[in-house]
């Protein structure tokens, strides 16, 4: 009797045993399935944080790639204002071209300032020219193709009666000549 006592003693601790090992085995499954749940929910919003970054990065670098690709156009844009503070690259230019139209030319700053109006930054100008009416009609279109932002104010054509405009610098005006008064916006920044 003695043997089938300790035979279920030992059964009773075997059992407890294999009961002991089955908890710990299942908490620990419980454990370790609950972590790696919760790992894999990290990993999966990490994820989606990188995927969100790499596409942000890709459209920055292609933003990059679009200004590069604009920037000589921009640069082109802002030299198209005249400087309000270095206008005289702006007015030799109106000279050279009332030259290369055989004008003879007056050309004087009325005022400069932002038009109040429009709220835009402009330098205001009035052009003179004494030539052809061809001549005139040349400075005009070679003034509307320049690579400065101008816009004509008004302008007024008539032939020179018997006694010519004054500008300065011309002692002598041609007969058959037009006067041209010009008065012009230059666009500033």
């Amino acid at each position: 009797m003695n043997y089938s006592r300790s035979y279920k003693k030992e059964n009773f601790v075997a059992i407890g045993f294999i009961i002991l090992n089955l908890a710990i085995l299942s908490f620990g499954s419980w454990f370790l399935t609950s972590r790696v749940m919760s790992s894999s929910g990290q990993l999966a919003e990490e994820k989606g944080a990188f995927e969100a970054i790499y596409k942000n990065w890709e459209q920055i670098s292609q933003a990059k790639n679009e200004l590069e690709k604009t920037k000589p156009q921009i640069d082109r844009l802002n030299q198209a204002f005249v400087s309000k503070t270095e206008p005289i690259g702006f007015i030799n230019s109106l000279e050279n071209l009332a030259q290369k139209t055989n004008n003879a030319f007056e050309i004087n700053l009325i005022s400069s300032g932002a038009d109040n109006k429009k709220k835009d930054s402009a330098l205001y100008f009035q052009i003179k020219l004494a030539g052809s009416f061809s001549d005139a009609m040349h400075f005009l279109n070679y003034l509307e193709n320049m690579e400065y932002r101008v816009q004509i104010q008004s302008l007024d054509i008539s032939k020179i009666s018997t006694r010519p405009p004054e500008i300065s610098g011309v002692k002598e005006i041609p007969t058959n000549s037009i006067f041209t008064l010009i008065n012009l916006k230059a666009f500033t920044q």
